[in-house]
């Protein structure tokens, strides 16, 4: 289970309108999580026993009770990176420092995982939360370990040669919101106008241009109200993604 911000619908849309052309460049070398899905991660918590929805709901509405959160968080999505040389993400931005604080607050449970792994990654889960078994040392680890408490939303991660190269991946998108390539979306091609196409390469450099290329995206702003508790079932989703279910919902301000 894990803990999240969704970014509302327009939102989604824009980012998705935005990474178009880098997906048509390169899909073949990106696996792309589902746009329907993309959330912010506040805190992970691992497996949790059945009945424990309701403990870690009072646990979430204590941690938001006793942060200085304002009603709302102005945020929006800006800018890009990657962690381990493998997983592309898109950064935030707005009213960041009271959302670091709240999963700070939201992250200290005594029952949480050690580490803050990619709740949609299963490489993260089960190697323990480093996202990555390739770490070149326990300092890296650390260092990407504490990079992925940075407030993200995780769009794509590179396929592993051995999991099929360059194979083309587009029909495993073709029902999902990535469909949308079909349709005008309400922002229309304006969102990734503006974004240079990266050239094909393999690993980490294609992972570089992409990053590069995605440094001057910046979303809609929207308000968030509340965090969301989410169930996460690992291959059971679209395209054998996970499948992310929504069981409490916790408002910023109680009775809202």
């Amino acid at each position: 289970m894990f803990a999240s911000i969704r970014p509302p619908e327009e939102v989604r849309e824009h980012l998705v309108t935005a990474l178009r052309p880098i997906r048509d460049d390169n899909g073949p070398l990106l696996r792309w999580t589902d746009p329907d899905q993309w959330h912010l991660t506040v805190a992970f918590y691992g497996e949790r026993p059945d009945g424990s929805v309701d403990e870690l709901a009072e646990h979430i509405a204590a941690a938001v009770a006793t942060t200085p959160t304002p009603p709302e968080l102005d945020l929006h999505l800006r800018g890009a990176g990657s962690f381990s040389g493998r997983t592309l993400w898109i950064g935030v931005g707005g009213d960041v420092a009271p959302l670091r604080h709240l999963m700070a607050a939201c992250a200290h449970d005594p029952f949480a995982a050690d580490d803050d792994p990619d709740p949609d990654d299963p490489s993260a889960v089960l190697s323990g939360g480093s996202g990555s078994r390739r770490s070149g040392s326990r300092g890296s680890r650390a260092d990407d370990q504490t990079e992925r408490r940075r407030a993200h939303l995780t769009v794509a991660r590179l396929r592993a040669r051995e999991q099929g190269g360059r194979r083309d991946d587009r029909r495993s998108h073709r029902r999902s919101a990535w469909a949308g390539d079909r349709r005008r979306g309400r922002f229309g091609d304006r969102a990734g106008r503006d974004l240079a196409r990266p050239a094909r390469h393999d690993g980490a450099t294609l992972l570089h241009d992409v990053v590069h290329a995605l440094s001057v995206y910046a979303g809609p702003t929207w308000s968030a109200t509340e965090i969301e508790l989410v169930s996460s079932r690992l291959g059971e989703g679209r395209s054998g993604g996970p499948l992310h279910e929504t069981v409490a919902t916790i408002p910023f301000v109680p009775g809202r």
